[in-house]
């Protein structure tokens, strides 16, 4: 309980004596209110919720960075230089001029032994042949021009097909000579105006070249002999045919050898190989050319349908006389046959392979198709198309089939008779489906 005392008054009033029981009463309340305050904030702090520790992050240690030592570079060194030797010059070599292949008419403005112009032949026809004669008599010659005129009428060539990649390859130079009296270097000097020009050889080169060639034992024989040489475009001004004396003197009449023998089929054959190798001069395709029978076969054929068309030699008779021929040689060599050649093994069979029995087989081929066929159409088309092929597409079966049909054929015309007596009919009738006669 709280003490009461009396207040005193007057002018001047005293100061009061401070109350001891308030400022008691007024602590003890600041005290509990501290206190109440102080569990208050307790109860508060209690019933907060319990934090989730935070964890003290670990410590990672930055790596200390090392740092990479720059390398001291290589010094590069330069290569010295090998010096280039300075290459001797190659010397330029002097160019000589083209050598082209001259006309017909200038080569035989050229030779010394030949007429200064070309044989007048047939318009169609553009060979340039000019007759190089050494001691040839007029009435030889005559003939001979007589039997180019036939030959040339029926087997013509074209400027188109004698032309080269060098120039025109038209000249046929025929020497007909006699070893007895021709004075050989001066033969072979003609030769070398023509023969050899385009080549690198010197002109005494080319004569002994030349002179080598005519000493052939087999131009020098007693009854002397014709051959015939086709034109390289890179090397000839032309083709060629010899003849040496005294074969160019043989014709029917003035002989007794078989009428096979006319110097003018020998002259119409060796000009057929001229025509033949016209088609040669740039093929397109490679290969090898036709057979030697072929070759043979179809010169001699040719020669004989020109003579007997001109009216110098029998038909039948002369292709009888070459059957006979291989009649007369069957004993010597029973296997003889077109397509097995083991049976050649001399010059006689050799001969009877090429020309009796190339003849023979020529016109049975011309009596399977047409004597156009295999003696023109089938050179023709040589420039494109290999001899097989062409025999083929004209005669209208392959080689092999050919062999075979021919084979047998042969035999029976060998086995239907001897030599004299009468024909088979069978043979007869060959002949005369071939004849020239009948065909014109």
């Amino acid at each position: 309980m709280a003490l009461t005392l009396p207040l005193l008054g007057c002018e001047e009033e005293a100061s009061p004596l401070p109350d001891l029981n308030a400022t008691v009463e007024a602590r003890l309340s600041a005290i509990d209110i501290q206190a109440t305050v102080q569990a208050k904030v307790k109860e508060a702090i209690e019933a907060l919720p319990t934090p989730t520790p935070i964890p003290t992050p670990t410590f990672v240690p930055v790596p200390t960075v090392t740092p990479t030592p720059t390398p001291t570079p290589t010094p590069t060194l330069t290569p010295t230089p090998t010096p280039t030797p300075t290459p001797t010059p190659t010397p330029t070599p002097t160019p000589h001029p083209v050598k082209l292949p001259k006309p017909g008419q200038m080569m035989a403005a050229r030779t010394n032994a030949g007429s200064q112009e070309c044989l007048p032949i047939h318009s169609e026809n553009a060979f340039c042949i000019e007759i190089l004669a050494f001691d040839v008599d007029e009435s030889h010659l005559s003939k001979i021009r007589e039997a180019l005129d036939w030959g040339t009428r029926h087997y013509t060539v074209s400027t188109n097909e004698l032309t080269t990649r060098h120039g025109v390859q038209d000249y046929i130079g025929i020497a007909l000579w006699n070893y007895e009296t021709v004075d050989i270097q001066a033969l072979a000097e003609e030769f070398c105006l023509f023969r050899y020009d385009l080549s690198n050889q010197t002109h005494g080169e080319c004569i002994a070249t030349i002179m080598n060639r005519l000493d052939h034992p087999r131009m020098k024989t007693s009854n002397g002999a014709a051959r015939a040489s086709g034109a390289n475009p890179d090397v000839h001004s032309g083709f060629e045919i010899q003849s040496s004396y005294p074969r160019w003197t043989v014709f029917i009449g003035e002989t007794t050898q078989p009428a096979r023998r006319d110097f003018r089929l020998t002259m119409v054959h060796e000009y057929f190989h001229s025509y033949q190798g016209a088609h040669y001069l740039e093929r397109l395709v490679s290969g090898e050319r036709p057979p030697l029978w072929l070759i043979e076969g179809s010169a001699t054929y040719a020669s004989y349908i020109v003579g007997t068309d001109a009216g110098w030699i029998d038909w039948e008779e002369v292709m009888v006389s070459q059957l006979d021929r291989l009649k007369d040689a069957r004993q010597n060599y029973p296997d003889m046959a077109l397509g097995n050649e083991d049976w050649i093994n001399d010059g006689l069979s050799k001969s009877l392979h090429s020309y009796p029995m190339g003849l023979w087989a020529t016109a049975f081929a011309a009596s399977i198709s047409k004597n156009e066929t295999i003696m023109k159409d089938f050179w023709d088309d040589l420039k494109n198309h290999e001899w097989e092929e062409s025999f083929l597409r004209n005669v209208g079966v392959s080689t092999e089939e050919f062999y075979s049909m021919f084979d047998e054929f042969l035999i029976e015309q060998i086995e239907a008779g001897v030599p004299g007596e009468p024909l088979p009919q069978t043979t007869v009738d060959f002949l005369e489906s071939l004849s020239p006669e009948k065909a014109g």
